[in-house]
């Protein structure tokens, strides 16, 4: 819940990054009353501390994967408790992170978390924005046609880094406006 901020809110965040003239705020301001988020949208925390301290978003490696920790996680646990799975029944696990692609890995960061099996297949995909979903949701399909009797667990998240959303390429900052802080099982 406190990941979550109205349009008004939005706007005060943008303006604290420091890197948008007049005519960018207006552009992101139409945008997003077009975009259809609602007024409860998530956005990382590291973006929503700009309205207790009006500084820029810390864009810092070590705070991404904070963050990507605690949402992908988080999603994972909830999925795994939902559906009475143990970490150790997952035969593959795939993972996708819109830009942000560390070392170790998203996937390492998880089967470590929930003490998953050695043996497991992981993919970390990254690179591939929005289009990632969909071509991991077609690798677990190709491999479960070749492991019939596998479980995979696919995470997709898109992180809405300073690349995409403060840039000065009206398409990119678009991408940022539609999907703030979004992952999904």
């Amino acid at each position: 819940e406190e990941w979550k901020v109205d349009h008004k809110q939005l706007m005060q965040m943008m303006a604290a990054q420091q890197c948008f003239n007049e005519q960018s705020m207006a552009f992101l301001e139409k945008i997003l009353a077009q975009s259809g988020t609602g007024q409860a949208t998530a956005w990382p925390p590291s973006i929503v501390q700009c309205l207790k301290d009006g500084k820029p978003q810390d864009t810092s490696v070590e705070n991404a994967r904070s963050e990507s920790k605690q949402v992908i996680c988080d999603v994972i646990r909830d999925v795994l408790e939902k559906t009475g799975t143990k970490p150790k029944e997952v035969d593959i696990l795939i993972i996708n992170c819109s830009l942000f692609s560390p070392t170790p890995s998203l996937c390492a960061l998880a089967a470590h978390e929930f003490g998953m099996r050695s043996d497991l297949c992981s993919y970390n995909l990254s690179g591939m924005g929005c289009s990632a979903s969909v071509i991991a949701i077609d690798l677990a399909k190709q491999l479960l046609r070749s492991r019939p009797n596998a479980l995979a667990l696919v995470a997709s998240r898109y992180y809405p880094c300073f690349i995409s959303i403060f840039s000065s390429w009206n398409v990119l900052r678009l991408s940022g406006c539609f999907l703030s802080c979004r992952s999904l099982i």
